[in-house]
């Protein structure tokens, strides 16, 4: 209780994007928002999260291995 749980989640937000976007760039950016996308439109759609989360696995381990 003496440490705020929404200042908390919004530094650890802050620290993934700025170094995804210090890392990666804009390709990085890209596919941060799209796997946060697919996050959480899972359980909206009732989809459990690894089937998501492997739409976007699979195409990129193909274009890195191809």
């Amino acid at each position: 209780s003496k440490i705020s749980y929404k200042k908390t989640v919004f530094t650890v937000i802050s620290f993934i994007t700025i170094m995804t976007i210090f890392l990666t760039g804009l390709p990085g950016l890209l596919i941060l928002a799209t796997s946060t996308a697919v996050g959480l439109i899972s359980p909206i759609m009732n989809v459990p999260r690894s089937q998501g989360m492997g739409c976007l696995l699979i195409p990129i381990i193909g274009y890195f291995l191809l």
